[in-house]
């Protein structure tokens, strides 16, 4: 049972683009996580990439987070 425990309730995904120029997105990231603690009283892991360097991993860090997913939100 422990492998289908997840790391994060939401995954966020999005293009930089769209944060751009009043970070929307951002806000939007703060207050899911907000949201999410005042209607289960518990601490909501919201994941997104706010801006990965170019060097790492971008593929494999993006299906290791969205496989340990509870739901998706795509922008």
């Amino acid at each position: 049972l422990e492998q289908f425990m997840s790391q994060n309730d939401v995954f966020i995904s999005y293009a930089h683009i769209d944060n751009d120029p009043f970070s929307w997105v951002s806000g939007f990231h703060i207050a899911l996580e907000k949201l999410l603690k005042q209607k289960s009283n518990k601490h909501a892991t919201v994941w997104r990439d706010p801006q990965m360097n170019r060097s790492e991993a971008f593929d494999q860090k993006i299906f290791e987070e969205l496989s340990q997913s509870l739901t998706l939100v795509s922008i």
